[in-house]
């Protein structure tokens, strides 16, 4: 048993617990190789990123208009890093 492993059974979870936060690390891992490779880019204005969080946290990923970041970023093409 793995250091953490015995961190995280202190704090009482259980292997069911342990197996679904290594799933989700590894799948996030995963996800975050496969946009690496498709070369993307990301905003460097960190603006756009708290409108993104506000918009989710009023609207849910449901309800909310996706295309307004977007049109953010597009008014500021000089922040955007390609």
């Amino acid at each position: 048993m793995t250091r953490i492993q015995k961190l995280a059974r202190q704090e009482g979870a259980t292997d069911k617990e342990i197996h679904d936060t290594v799933l989700i690390a590894a799948a996030f891992c995963m996800f975050n190789r496969h946009v690496d490779g498709l070369a993307t880019w990301q905003p460097s204005d960190p603006e756009i990123y708290r409108e993104i969080g506000m918009l989710t946290a009023q609207l849910g990923y449901v309800g909310r208009d996706y295309n307004k970041p977007l049109k953010a970023i597009a008014a500021k093409p000089d922040k955007v890093e390609v």
